[in-house]
């Protein structure tokens, strides 16, 4: 199983695009031209993998910080 945070979108060039997650941004690969700018992906070995709703973004970021908190709270 593969664990992904979702990244947004904010630049597309041709079959790349500049995408944000966490603060960090990287340049993935784009193998369709379904993508657009703002769109919410996720990334898997630096290829977008799927193409998530912006509510479906949102909750996976939520849950995402849930467990780095969590994480952080069992080790203090």
């Amino acid at each position: 199983m593969c664990l992904t945070i979702p990244h947004r979108i904010l630049k597309i060039e041709g079959d790349k695009a500049l995408v944000s997650a966490a603060g960090a941004q990287k340049e993935i690969r784009l193998l369709d031209d379904s993508f657009n700018e703002g769109d919410y992906v996720l990334v898997a070995n630096k290829i977008a993998i799927e193409k998530l709703s912006e509510e479906e973004a949102l909750e996976a970021l939520d849950a995402w910080k849930k467990a780095i908190k969590i994480q952080e709270d069992e080790l203090l």
